[in-house]
């Protein structure tokens, strides 16, 4: 059997000095002869084959140039099979082919390289450089030896290439295609529109689409010239139609609604209906009821098959396929004497309380009224409407044809639904319709639509949850929370909005908090016009805030704390315990199996008065041979010692404004640190009460100290959306990062094993950070503000959303567990 590279070795010694490869993008014009496509095959077949780590999968990580040929035909060279990676998002690729049976490694330009290397978060090693360290072979650590129990895919037939599902029904998977399958699609091909080497062909298909191959060997297995550009000029009409006169292109092929771009040229010949045509050779076409019975003439499935058009999906083996494997393609036709008519997709059909409803037909329906000129639905079942997206005739206008297309369909749609026009079809990176642009195209126009009305809503649960007022205007400066708001107030207008406006508003919850009010409209405004205002205000200036002052308290007590170096912490955490004597008490940890279980009894034993409410959880901590203190803050900004026997308070300081924060004791136990609503992170010296140092944020800290007790250090967070690692003896800043756009008020947690720190904002990311470096590791982004610490356990670290919803994610990498 020939493989694809043995078809175009054939053709290359008869073309040698011919150009087969032309790059052109407009600015920059690259050419490779069939020559010099054979001599970049070979070095990078030696340079895989060198390595010893054929048969494998190569999954090549590089943009369209020239150079691509080259490396596709020396990986099949090899022995090995390609794929193509999304290169602005090739971590989805990557975690597909984790989750498969096969063997991979990832050759790739090293600038993507290192991105992909970052965004999945894997330990990959380098295993060698090609063309001048441009590009580098990498494994990901402990692929190989995850499958060594798991059955070899290269099992006759030989595979040519792998492709990736899109997911949209279900987990992506692999697609392992054979050469014998490609290369029968590509001599019928060739046959058809007879194919020489006198033809040029534009190579349209992004490259981790598989109509890319066919376009490729097309070209290289006949003799013509293939050309190539950018992704980016492939988006711009006038810049494809230039690049094609230029390059006298005589083949192209495009999806239907590429095409559809260029309007000048392109002539619809069939409206209402697409008849299929004959089969490719090899290819085996069955029409079949929904009870899976064959059927000579009506309306069914289209089933797809043959004996050499056969692919293994997902984790399939060549012994679980039939002889001649019929794969069920989704697609409804109408088989009759004429042969097979397109009707729509199977999987866009769907029952409406009990009534089937057919989108296909309705779209025909639309069509038939002469006013539009293409029509896509989509059913919405978060809003449980069915979309009538439509470009409209350009004899048409919007006022006039949207009412009549509303009543065409009012006696034949038996669910709700909305007809959207739309001035163009938005397209994925494989040329087809991006259904998610269409929705938020649609979000966008409803949200503009409705400010008016979200103002008026706003300002009714802004005046209900803070001043209580009954006026409808509410002061452009005044803030939420001076004006008597709090935490769950930001939280129901937030919630109150989203449902109003039927889309997710994730920074809602931190404006309402620390904006004003006209901050806050102009954010519902920018939200509308689908652009996120940077807020890249300079912050106001604060008025000068007396310094903190301390006051020792009149009790029996000497008002000094007697500190010891063995101590017990108790947070609202947990229980943690350091010994510095190595004699006395090492060792002596008590836990609660050392005692017998009694029920608790609850009385109250002393009270101290703080002044004002209280929201920070109390400190507690126990020296041996010295005092058990508790230690509080409260809003009035004042914090305390306080003896835990008796209540009598040892020093009390007093900052600028209120104190939120619960406090963070030192891992020597001789300092304990708080946040304030002044930006000031404090740390104070437990004996005397005394300010040892305070670091300035940009905005109030209402966010707990955690106590890394392997560095020594503070971690923070503050609602100027940055978290701060701080040394605990001096506070110099270590590092400080800012995790996303929402600001930071819970509480940041402390991973001994594994070694890391724990991160969450208002906007909904979670993210893990190296506690030396404050990189990133990972993130997760869940869909509502955080308020609450992350909570750690030994299968991973467990979040909770103010929506009620409560996610463990993984250590290793924050996927959802």
């Amino acid at each position: 059997m020939l493989t694809l590279h043995g078809c175009m070795e054939v053709v290359a010694e008869r073309y040698s000095s011919k150009i087969a490869v032309v790059y052109d993008d407009g600015t920059e014009k690259t050419t490779h002869t069939y020559l010099e496509l054979l001599r970049r095959a070979q070095e990078v077949s030696q340079f895989i084959s060198g390595l010893g780590i054929s048969p494998a999968i190569i999954a090549c990580l590089c943009k369209a140039r020239a150079s691509v040929v080259g490396l596709i035909l020396g990986v099949l060279k090899s022995n090995c099979a390609f794929a193509f990676l999304a290169s602005e998002c090739p971590e989805k690729n990557v975690k597909t082919l984790m989750n498969a049976a096969v063997n991979f490694y990832i050759l790739g330009e090293q600038s993507l390289y290192e991105k992909c290397k970052f965004s999945t978060n894997g330990d990959w090693t380098i295993l060698g450089t090609l063309w001048d360290n441009t590009f580098i072979l990498a494994s990901c650590n402990g692929n190989a030896t995850k499958h060594l129990d798991k059955p070899v895919i290269f099992t006759e037939p030989q595979m040519a290439y792998v492709m990736f599902t899109s997911g949209t029904t279900g987990e992506p998977k692999v697609v392992r295609v054979p050469h014998e399958c490609a290369s029968v699609n590509i001599q019928h091909l060739r046959s058809i529109f007879n194919i020489s080497e006198e033809d040029i062909i534009f190579q349209a298909a992004p490259l981790t689409f598989d109509p890319s191959v066919i376009e490729i060997f097309l070209a290289l297995t006949s003799g013509a010239q293939l050309v190539l550009t950018s992704e980016a000029v492939k988006q711009i009409p006038r810049a494809v139609t230039q690049l094609l006169v230029d390059n006298l292109v005589t083949v192209i092929q495009f999806c239907d609604i590429m095409l559809m771009h260029f309007k000048s040229v392109y002539t619809c010949c069939f409206p209402r209906a697409i008849p299929l045509g004959e089969p490719l050779d090899g290819t085996l076409l069955e029409v079949r009821d929904d009870a899976g019975t064959i059927i000579s003439e009506g309306d069914g499935t289209l089933f797809i098959g043959g004996s050499v058009r056969r692919c293994l999906v997902g984790n399939e083996k060549w012994e679980h396929l039939d002889t001649c494997h019929m794969r069920d393609s989704g697609d409804v036709v109408r088989k009759s004497s004429n042969g097979l008519t397109f009707l729509g997709r199977n999987d866009s059909v769907f029952k409406y309380h009990g009534k089937k409803i057919n989108p296909a037909h309705l779209s025909r329906r639309l069509r038939s009224t002469g006013m539009v000129e293409s029509c896509h639905c989509h059913f919405c079942t978060e809003e449980e409407v069915l979309f009538f997206f439509v470009i409209l005739s350009s004899t048409c206008d919007i006022e006039t044809a949207a009412p009549q297309l509303r009543q065409s369909l009012e006696g034949e749609c038996q669910c709700p639904f909305r007809v959207e026009v739309v001035p163009s079809w938005p397209l994925t990176s494989h040329g087809k319709i991006d259904v998610e642009a269409l929705v938020a195209f649609h979000r966008k126009r409803k949200l503009q639509d409705a400010i008016p009305d979200v103002h008026l809503l706003l300002a009714k649960l802004w005046n209900d949850l803070s001043t209580k007022s009954d006026h409808p205007v509410v002061p452009g400066d005044m803030a939420f929370v001076t004006a008597g708001g709090n935490s769950l107030g930001a939280v129901r207008i937030s919630q109150e909005l989203e449902f109003a406006l039927g889309r997710s508003l994730p920074l809602l919850v931190d404006k309402i908090l620390n904006d004003k009010f006209s901050d806050v409209q102009a954010y519902l405004t920018s939200v509308a016009e689908k652009r996120e205002l940077p807020d890249h205000r300079v912050q106001r200036k604060r008025a000068r805030l007396a310094p903190p002052t301390v006051v020792q308290c009149t009790s029996s007590s000497s008002g000094r704390v007697k500190c010891t170096s063995c101590f017990t912490c108790t947070t609202r955490f947990g229980t943690w315990h350091h010994c510095g004597c190595a004699e006395h008490c090492l060792g002596q940890k008590v836990t609660g199996a050392d005692h017998a279980y009694t029920r608790p009894v609850v009385s109250e034993r002393w009270k101290y008065n703080l002044g004002k409410c209280i929201d920070a959880s109390p400190l507690i901590v126990s020296y041996q041979r010295g005092d058990t203190l508790v230690l509080i803050g409260s809003h009035a900004g004042r914090f305390c010692a306080l003896n835990e026997n008796s209540g009598d308070c040892l020093w009390e300081i007093s900052v600028p404004d209120r104190i939120e924060s619960s406090a963070g004791l030192s891992s020597c136990g001789r300092y304990v640190a708080f946040g304030c609503y002044d930006h000031h992170i404090y740390c104070v010296d437990i004996a005397s009460g005394a300010v040892k140092w305070t670091l300035n944020t940009g905005a109030v800290v209402k966010s707990s100290p955690a106590t890394n007790r392997t560095n020594n250090s503070f971690v923070c967070g503050s609602h100027d959306r940055y978290l701060y690692c701080l040394t605990q003896d001096t506070g110099s800043l270590l590092w400080k990062r800012r995790l996303s756009e929402g600001s930071i008020f819970a509480s940041p947690s402390v991973s001994y094993n594994p070694y890391q720190i724990y991160g969450a904002t208002l906007d909904g990311l979670v993210a893990a950070l190296c506690p030396a470096t404050g990189e990133m590791l990972w993130t997760c982004k869940l869909d509502k503000p955080i308020f609450s610490s992350p909570t750690i356990c030994d299968t991973g670290v467990g979040v909770c959303c103010v929506d009620g919803k409560v996610f463990l994610l993984s250590h290793s990498n924050g996927s959802k567990l």
